[in-house]
């Protein structure tokens, strides 16, 4: 194994910690959302517009991210997308309106594509072509284990402080932005060999035609994971 197969190597090694402790800080506030909605004496509804609205946001926003992955580089972008996510989050514990709810969700949706995306984006920067759909199971693996501890701590910090909880999970995601700064440096964005070549998020479908079987695996898998986790959420309103 050569010195840049090392350094590959221990780079993504250092990607997935950072990326587990992520999905757990972003996962952290999910448990309690019904409560805060129920405490602010909004209807049912307002969950399901919410999410929708985070959804939204993570659609049209995500190729934006991709055009500043190309242009700034990936760790700018991946702390921008915490950064933003945590001020989404500050913005709906603050919130005592529906209009501000699913203003805040939409915020904080358009943010986390961006470090969805840019997770996805250095795994493939830090993997060799032979190991890309190994390393694409193991953030898949990740993203599970991560979310199922954010709802777990969650779920206990939420029983002894609601407002504790989202305080923990903002300070979190912008430490987790703070730690890609500072210990890792990134790629050289003159050397990125994909360019993205349009701002239009329908253009998102021509590539889904091109996803390899294993790598669709790996995504179908992440669908179940999250819509499972979205009816659980549901089922406590």
């Amino acid at each position: 194994m050569n010195s840049q197969s090392i350094k590959k190597t221990s780079s993504l090694l250092f990607l997935f910690v950072l990326f587990f402790f992520e999905l757990i800080a972003a996962n952290l506030a999910h448990p309690a959302t019904p409560t805060l909605i129920v405490e602010r004496g909004l209807p049912s509804s307002t969950f399901g517009l919410a999410f929708a609205a985070m959804s939204l946001g993570s659609f049209l926003f995500s190729p934006f991210w991709a055009y500043l992955n190309d242009r700034i580089g990936r760790v700018h972008v991946f702390a921008l997308g915490c950064y933003g996510y945590a001020f989404g989050q500050l913005l709906f514990l603050l919130a005592n309106q529906l209009w501000l709810i699913v203003l805040a969700r939409f915020i904080a949706g358009s943010f986390v594509g961006g470090v969805m995306m840019t997770q996805l984006v250095l795994i493939l920067d830090h993997s060799h072509a032979s190991d890309r759909a190994m390393n694409l199971s193991i953030h898949a693996t990740l993203f599970t284990l991560g979310g199922a501890a954010g709802y777990l701590v969650g779920g206990f910090l939420a029983d002894v402080d609601l407002n504790l909880m989202f305080i923990i999970q903002i300070i979190g995601l912008v430490l987790v932005g703070v730690f890609m700064h500072v210990f890792f440096k990134g790629i050289d964005v003159s050397s990125i060999q994909e360019k993205s070549s349009s701002l239009n998020p329908l253009r998102f479908f021509k590539v889904v035609i091109k996803i390899k079987p294993a790598e669709f695996s790996v995504l179908y898998f992440r669908g179940l994971t999250i819509d499972d986790g979205d009816r659980g959420l549901r089922s406590n309103l």
